[in-house]
């Protein structure tokens, strides 16, 4: 029987990956280190529906945003179908999925830089809009201005630190997110024999402020279902750990 492991994720997860991580003794706790909010103003839910009637490129970096416009647009008869998507992979596409046709999607990669080289690729004709959080990175919207790509881009929701102090000496952290990591941090310090498992590099840089770099292990494709591989796969091969 493999060794039993007491692992803290800092967001909700499917009650199956719990189940599972469960079987190869990967005990996972769930407290949510951050809330997501919308925050479409009624103005800008007039604009968001009459742009979702019309042919447009729309980019997706995250999960929240896809959820945010979609849940706007469910009422509606026209729900973006002329919309051609670009988005990140991992919960993002996973989401997009979700709402959207498949055939909409016309590129996806694992990080925001590249999705901005593809777009500068494609130079897609007509609007370019950019549905984001209120902490969304630059890399994208920077690169896409330093190749001439205009974009238009709408706030839809944000992100809300909902820290807590947490007793227990876990031997994994799972983040998904740098506000996530900047929210745990502002109230806990990681168990001194602790690692973290990053989704994805943007959230490894996060937590270098707070753990030495062989502390971190990084998913090496983002996605829920990939993260918790990781960390099963990661305390089987540590199983003295």
């Amino acid at each position: 029987m493999p060794d039993d492991h007491r692992i803290l994720c800092t967001r909700p997860l499917p009650a199956s990956l719990i189940r599972q991580a469960a079987t190869h003794g990967v005990h996972i706790e769930v407290h949510a280190f951050i809330r997501i909010q919308s925050v479409i103003t009624p103005a800008a839910a007039a604009v968001i529906s009459k742009l979702a009637s019309q042919p447009a490129t729309v980019i997706f970096t995250s999960s929240n945003a896809v959820t945010a416009v979609s849940e706007l647009l469910q009422t509606q008869s026209d729900r973006g179908t002329q919309w051609q998507l670009y988005c990140l992979q991992g919960a993002t596409l996973d989401t997009v999925w979700q709402y959207f046709d498949g055939q909409q999607v016309i590129a996806t990669t694992a990080y925001s830089k590249e999705l901005a080289y593809q777009l500068l690729n494609d130079k897609p004709e007509g609007p370019l809009l950019f549905f984001c959080g209120d902490q969304r990175r630059d890399e994208l919207p920077d690169t896409l201005a330093a190749g001439g790509l205009a974009l238009q881009e709408y706030q839809v929701y944000q992100t809300v630190a909902t820290p807590v102090a947490l007793p227990t000496a876990y031997q994994g952290v799972l983040f998904f997110s740098p506000s996530a990591v900047t929210s745990y941090f502002s109230m806990n310090a990681l168990p001194p024999s602790a690692v973290c498992f990053a989704i994805g590099h943007t959230t490894a840089g996060a937590l270098l402020p707070y753990t030495s770099a062989d502390r971190i292990i990084v998913c090496k494709r983002p996605g829920t279902n990939e993260m918790i591989q990781t960390v099963i796969e990661y305390f089987d091969h540590n199983n003295n750990y």
